[in-house]
């Protein structure tokens, strides 16, 4: 498996960037498309109308999200979202 690392800033607090990316509503404000999302470990979660998919791993609230995606690949894609201030 390839090790994959990349660096964003964003102008929003660790707490928004969080919301942002775990509760279907503000998914959809930002991506105008309908999500299927839950903090609860093990769920499934589809954004995108399905274009990304997977299941979640685990969260630390408002710090990391950590999710398997699937592509049409072999393995799927173990993606962690580290949020820092």
């Amino acid at each position: 498996m390839k090790d994959f690392k990349n660096y964003y800033t964003i102008k929003a607090s660790p707490e928004e960037v969080f919301l942002a990316l775990t509760n279907p509503l503000t998914i959809h404000l930002w991506s105008g498309e309908e999500a299927k999302m839950s903090t609860e470990m093990g769920s499934e979660f589809s954004f995108f109308n399905g274009d990304i998919v997977g299941i979640n791993l685990g969260f630390e609230e408002n710090k990391q999200i950590r999710q398997q995606w699937f592509f049409d690949q072999e393995e799927p894609s173990v993606v962690n979202l580290i949020l820092h201030p």
